[in-house]
C-alpha cells in the first residue's frame, strides 16, 4: 500500500478465487447455508452436550459482540455461571 492509499490488486471485501469456490461449491450443495445459524441451532439443541453447546455459544458471540477491553474484564471477573440441565 502506497502511503495509505490502495494502487492494485482486489477491491477490498472481494473474496480470493480460492475462497470463492469453495463458497460456491457450499452454495450449490447447501442452499441457503448459514454456518453462523448453524451454531445457534447446535448451541440451543438441548440434546447435545454441554461442553458443544457452550463452545458453540462462544463461537456465535465472536460474531455477535465486540470483545472485552482489559479493563472489562477485570470489572467482570467476579461472574460465576452455573449450567443446569432440564429434565
Amino acid at each position: 500500500m502506497a502511503k495509505g492509499v490502495k494502487t492494485g490488486g482486489r477491491k477490498q471485501g472481494t473474496p480470493n478465487k480460492g475462497k470463492l469456490s469453495l463458497m460456491e461449491l457450499i452454495e450449490a450443495k447447501y442452499p441457503c447455508y448459514n454456518p453462523v445459524l448453524s451454531l445457534v441451532e447446535i448451541a440451543n439443541d438441548l440434546e447435545v452436550d454441554v461442553k458443544i453447546r457452550v463452545h458453540c455459544h462462544k463461537e456465535v458471540a465472536r460474531y455477535t459482540h465486540a470483545p472485552l477491553k482489559a479493563s472489562e474484564k477485570e470489572k467482570e471477573s467476579n461472574i460465576n455461571v452455573i449450567f443446569s440441565r432440564k429434565e
